[in-house]
């Protein structure tokens, strides 16, 4: 029974979040004052401006736990700062009355009111905590327990998780049928709850993280671990707005019958609907009941629905029962959604018939990768036209699929340029990337120019096991310049960033990225990278759940190698360059820099002198290279001259 209580409970335990590509993607190390969804408490309360001052770098006023009249706000303890949005302990140091989190460019200012008393942030957006066992703090803590108590729910696309809370018990619900009562229950400790099983603590949590912190804003409870870094856990008062609203929002969709899949479906989640054509409107709600979603057409026709969850989108698929017989019974209707894969390929079969016959896949890309929505939104006309004026002029999502179908489908090491000009969102797609290999050979590289023009690429979201993973998968002598993501979340195997998966040779100027990778050798903008020439690039990306201060997975393993014994070389003054013998270090190469830009790698295994052929103005950098632990690094000084 405990290890069932973990299992459907373990959002009240260990907060895990659903399954699911996006599920153990990454905590987002930083700590803003727009995160914290508190209500604003006027500058007015419990505080005079004239007390205000600025904590200092060696302040005690913060060792403590601080609250407001929702619960938890933030902790802070011998210098690390854990607060309720992050739910992780963050290094947190003082500089000019500004509190800095990891040594981040993300600060808060936090400000001391009074002696119970603290500002977090600055204008409009600034809220008011207070000591927890201040006279303040107390009466909150009264409140916020006496809320507590009752019962709560989370439902998830039909399925219902009920929690009952009693001043000390607890009791759990699983679409309706109690669990085994095995004396679970809690101890009110602060804005916390502990969890407490026959008396003890549960079998396998220690007391840091089976302590969860609550706040509780109207009808809406939100549960997490202050301590451990895991997800939160939402829950809401029985039949509140907010469920109403997530009802509509968990029904929403354009919904295929699989009895006859040219029979549609729209919910829409204002009410409205297109059901066959027909403008028609509808209500959803989730109710004292478990039974899935009160599903109620406006001719009166009502059902229960339940949908699966869409983080797993191939799969997904809405049932309607009979709303008097409920769940127990066969579906009176099952829909796919447009993402499921059936319903796919029923669409690229009826839809893409002409585009497939006009530009067929003629290298096997749709059978060996993934290609997530690209082949359903490319547009054969649009190719057409692209492919006569030899350049893609991109400002849809359709017109940016369309120039990865091409490039994927029907180049083969062969050049074609892109302009973007305008902002996209692909937040309601599933990307693919540009450039790809699938084990087999390496004939299908990237090897276009990209021109973002300074736009932006948002939401993003790649999900896949293969290698190669990015906006652009393979590459090899490519060019991006001016292009910048933000929000993307790029999942993969091997090779995988948010810009280029395995990067060789390419040319990257003046491009940015922003959100979450996970994968093997993965990197923030690029994942594998040899050989490319990076100009005027950043990035703000966790990657496999960890802050990433590097722009390549490269980059990263080279930081980690130490020379113990480095070589000497010389140069002469007709700038020919030599080395002496060398022992211990395989796979010598001279490289040479222009101008600080990585011009040449040369073999130099068998060459003991080099003279660099490069009379342009400038200055020339050599040194010599080697392969150390899996990585070409400098193993020598570097020589320089310079050219007027």
């Amino acid at each position: 029974m405990k290890k069932s209580i973990l299992a459907l409970a373990g959002a009240l335990t260990l907060m895990l979040s659903m399954t699911g590509c996006l599920s153990a993607l990454f905590t987002v190390n930083q700590v803003r004052v727009e995160d914290i969804p508190t209500e604003t408490i006027p500058a007015s309360e419990d505080k005079t401006e004239d007390s205000a001052e600025s904590l200092t770098v060696d302040s005690d006023f913060m060792q403590d736990e601080w609250i407001d009249k929702h619960g938890f706000v933030m902790r802070y303890e011998e210098g690390i700062l854990y607060e309720y949005q992050n739910m992780e302990g963050q290094e947190m140091t003082f500089e000019d009355g500004t509190a800095l989190i990891d040594g981040r460019k993300s600060k808060i200012s936090i400000t001391a009111l009074d002696a119970d008393t603290i500002q977090i942030g600055e204008g409009d957006e600034a809220i008011t905590a207070v000591r927890i066992d201040s006279a303040q703090g107390k009466s909150y803590l009264n409140d916020i327990q006496k809320k507590l108590i009752g019962a709560w729910v989370e439902h998830y696309y039909g399925a219902e998780m009920r929690y009952q809370f009693g001043s000390t018990t607890l009791e759990l619900y699983f679409d309706g049928y109690e669990m085994e009562d095995e004396g679970l229950s809690y101890v009110w400790d602060g804005a916390r709850i502990i969890l407490v099983m026959q008396g003890e603590l549960i079998d396998g949590i220690n007391e840091d993280n089976s302590e969860i912190a609550i706040r509780i804003v109207d009808d809406t409870l939100t549960m997490y671990n202050a301590y451990s870094g895991q997800e939160t856990t939402v829950l809401h008062r029985p039949g509140s707005a907010a469920l109403a609203a997530q009802a509509l929002k968990d029904l929403a969709g354009t919904w295929y019958n699989t009895g006859n899949l040219d029979e549609v479906w729209v919910l829409n989640e204002d009410g409205t609907a297109v059901i066959n054509g027909e403008n028609r409107t509808f209500t959803a709600a989730y109710g004292e009941d478990w039974l899935g979603v009160r599903l109620t057409l406006d001719d009166g026709t009502k059902y229960r629905a339940v949908a699966d969850d869409p983080a797993e989108p191939e799969y997904r698929t809405l049932y309607l029962y009979d709303a008097e017989k409920g769940t127990a019974e066969e579906a009176v209707h099952i829909f796919y959604d447009e993402r499921h894969y059936e319903m796919r390929s029923h669409r690229l079969e009826t839809e893409k018939a002409s585009l497939f016959e006009a530009y067929p896949d003629k290298y096997g890309w749709m059978q060996h990768c993934e290609t997530g929505d690209i082949p359903l939104l490319a547009d054969e006309e649009y190719i057409r036209r692209s492919v006569a004026q030899g350049i893609f002029y991109v400002s849809t999502p359709e017109e940016l699929a369309s120039f990865n179908y091409y490039v994927n489908t029907q180049l083969d090491g062969q050049y074609c340029q892109m302009e973007l000009e305008n902002d996209i969102s692909l937040a309601l797609y599933e990307w693919a990337p540009m450039g790809w290999s699938a084990g087999l050979d390496s004939r299908f590289p990237f090897t276009c120019t990209v021109n973002g023009n300074g736009h932006t690429i948002s939401d993003m979201y790649i999900c896949t096991e293969q290698s190669d993973t990015g906006f652009i998968g393979w590459e090899t002598g490519c060019a991006v310049r001016s292009l910048h993501f933000e929000d993307a979340t790029v999942i993969g195997g091997s090779n995988t960033g948010i810009l280029a998966g395995q990067a060789i040779g390419g040319l990257y100027e003046d491009c940015s990225a922003h959100g979450g990778v996970s994968g093997g050798n993965a990197g923030s903008l690029l994942g594998y990278e040899a050989s490319c020439t990076i100009r005027d690039c950043e990035a703000d990306v966790v990657v496999n759940g960890e802050p990433f201060p590097f722009l390549s997975w490269n980059e990263k393993e080279k930081s980690r190698i130490v020379i113990d014994d480095p070589v000497t070389i010389t140069i002469a003054p007709d700038h020919t360059v030599t080395r002496p013998e060398v022992e211990g270090y395989e796979n010598l190469g001279w490289m040479v820099f222009y101008n600080g830009e990585e011009v040449l790698h040369r073999n130099a295994e068998n060459e003991y002198s080099y003279q660099y052929f490069g009379d342009n103005p400038g200055k020339y950098e050599i040194c010599l290279t080697a392969y150390v632990s899996g990585q070409y690094v400098p193993i020598s000084n570097t020589v320089s001259y310079s050219i007027s």
